[in-house]
C-alpha cells in the first residue's frame, strides 16, 4: 500500500479500484448537488457514501498501520503520528472525517453544507495515484521561492492599481471607486484580463491606467507560468537521464581489457589498435 511494489498485479488492482472509487465519489458529490437527483436518489447516494467510506477507512487504517515499515516513519506509535501528519494523510483523513462528524457536531444546515463540501477533498487522494500530480506538486515545492515572489509582485502590483484608480476615479465615480479596499475588486479583474465590466472607468485617465494595468496584468500571468515550464523542464531533464543511466549500470558489465595473446600482458587499446 506504501507502493514499494507497484509492479506487482494486485498493487495496480488496487490503485486502479480506489481512483475509481474516488472518482465515482467525485461525481456523486457533483449529483447529489442536484436538488431533483438528491431527493430521488438519496437512499443510493447514502448507501453508497457508507460503502466508500467503509472502503476509504480500511484504506486510511492500513496505510497506517504499515507505516512503520517505511524507514522514513521508524517506530511503532511515534513513526505511525508522523505518517499521520504528512500531506497525503491528512487529505486521506479529511476523506473520511465528514462521514463521522454527523453523529458529532450538531446537524445544522450550514454545517451540513460544509460537511458536504468536504467531501470533495477525496479528488485530492488522486495525487497519491497519479505520476503526473505528483510532478505538478514536486514543481511547485521546488520553485515555491520564485512563485512566492511572483504573488508578491502581483499583490502589489492589485494594491498600486486600486490606489491610482481610487484616486483618479474616486471623484468622479464615488458609488463605483468610493475607496481603495473596495477598489481591489476592480484591480484583481482587470489584471488578471477577466474583465467583467461590472466597474469601469469613465475619464480619460482611468481608461489609459487600465490599459496599463491589462497589459502589465498579461506579463504577470505568463511569469508563474514560465516558471512552472522552467521546472518541468529541469525535471524531465534531470530525471530521465539518471535513471537511464542506473538502468545501463546494471545492465551493463565493464568490458574486460585487451589481453595479448602471446604473452598475456594487457593492452590498453582494443584489438584494432594491437594490430596497428
Amino acid at each position: 500500500m506504501q507502493g514499494t511494489h507497484r509492479g506487482f498485479g494486485l498493487s495496480r488492482t488496487v490503485n486502479v479500484a480506489i481512483i475509481a472509487l474516488i472518482l465515482a465519489n467525485v461525481l456523486a458529490f457533483t449529483l447529489e448537488s442536484v436538488d431533483r437527483l438528491g431527493i430521488r436518489y438519496y437512499d443510493g447516494f447514502r448507501l453508497f457514501e457508507t460503502i466508500s467510506v467503509v472502503l476509504f477507512t480500511i484504506e486510511y487504517l492500513g496505510r497506517l498501520w504499515v507505516a512503520p515499515e517505511h524507514e522514513a516513519y521508524d517506530g511503532s506509535i511515534r513513526g505511525r503520528l508522523r505518517w499521520a501528519i504528512t500531506p497525503l494523510a491528512l487529505v486521506d483523513l479529511l476523506a473520511i472525517l465528514p462521514f463521522y462528524l454527523r453523529g458529532v457536531v450538531p446537524v445544522d444546515l450550514r454545517v451540513l453544507r460544509i460537511l458536504r463540501l468536504l467531501r470533495s477533498v477525496r479528488v485530492l487522494k488522486l495525487a497519491r495515484y497519479s505520476t503526473a500530480i505528483r510532478a505538478l506538486v514536486e514543481v511547485v515545492r521546488r520553485k515555491s521561492a520564485q512563485l512566492v515572489i511572483t504573488f508578491v509582485g502581483a499583490g502589489l502590483l492589485i494594491l498600486l492599481a486600486a490606489s491610482l484608480m481610487w484616486i483618479v476615479e474616486g471623484n468622479v465615480q464615488p458609488e463605483a471607486f468610493p475607496n481603495v479596499p473596495a477598489t481591489l475588486w476592480w484591480a484583481v479583474v482587470t489584471l488578471t484580463t477577466v474583465g467583467y465590466g461590472d466597474v469601469v472607468p469613465v475619464t480619460t485617465a482611468g481608461r489609459i491606467l487600465a490599459g496599463v494595468m491589462a497589459i502589465l496584468g498579461i506579463a504577470f500571468i505568463a511569469v508563474p507560468a514560465s516558471i512552472l515550464a522552467s521546472g518541468f523542464g529541469e525535471m524531465f531533464q534531470t530525471e530521465p537521464e539518471g535513471e537511464l543511466t542506473s538502468e545501463q549500470g546494471a545492465d551493463q558489465t565493464p568490458e574486460p581489457p585487451f589481453a595479448c595473446p602471446h604473452c598475456g600482458e594487457t593492452i590498453d587499446e582494443g584489438p584494432e589498435g594491437a594490430r596497428e
